[in-house]
């Protein structure tokens, strides 16, 4: 496996990562509920593509859920924003 493979399958695990720590800090009242609420959403939204990509689906099929996920998430974001 390349440096670019590697690279790559890093990259999701990171986000997620980085997401639950922004999520737990918000639980210590170190950031906003708001931005905790985005973290959320975010995380909730890479976690159903990376399950959908795990899934053996077809291109066609994987592009569908790929919008209908990002358009999930951009819907909670607004919530959380106008709350």
């Amino acid at each position: 496996m390349n440096r670019k493979n590697i690279r790559k399958k890093m990259f999701v695990p990171v986000i997620v990562i980085v997401l639950l720590i922004i999520v737990i800090l918000g639980y210590a009242n170190v950031i906003t509920i708001r931005t905790q609420h985005i973290c959320f959403s975010i995380l909730a939204g890479v976690t159903l593509i990376g399950a959908e990509i795990s899934a053996g689906m077809n291109t066609r099929k994987k592009i569908l859920s790929f919008v209908l996920t990002i358009i999930l998430v951009l819907a909670a974001i607004y919530v959380a924003v106008t709350i």
